[in-house]
């Protein structure tokens, strides 16, 4: 089974980052100039289960990604959340789909925290 795993707010804590924590911050309105500091993407802290949880998925037989959604007008995102995967996810780097509408990937399950998952 093909599964596609999305990085922020499901294998990292996004809403945790230090940058955030003292903030009272609403979904999807967190400034950019925050989230286009330098390593930003890369120092998400590691939800608590998720090497667990991938290395089951993948001990199981499953065909594991990560599936994210990058922002676009911060180019260090992109390099910043590769960094991340290769850091606490080795076994996934070479995985790794970025892409503005992750309904357009063909999978069997989708695991993202946006309901939408555009």
């Amino acid at each position: 089974m093909k599964i596609l795993i999305d990085m922020d707010e499901v294998l990292a804590g996004f809403y945790d980052h230090k940058l955030l924590r003292d903030g009272n911050w609403e979904i999807g309105k967190v400034p950019r100039d925050i989230m286009a500091t330098e390593d930003f993407f890369f120092d998400l802290p590691i939800t608590d289960g998720a090497i667990d949880f991938v290395a089951e998925l993948i001990e199981l037989g499953h065909d594991v990604y990560i599936c994210t959604k990058p922002q676009t007008s911060i180019p260090l995102s992109y390099s910043d959340k590769a960094s991340w995967v290769n850091f606490h996810l080795p076994e996934l780097s070479n995985k790794i789909i970025m892409c503005q509408n992750k309904n357009m990937i063909q999978a069997d399950i989708l695991i993202d925290d946006d309901n939408k998952a555009g």
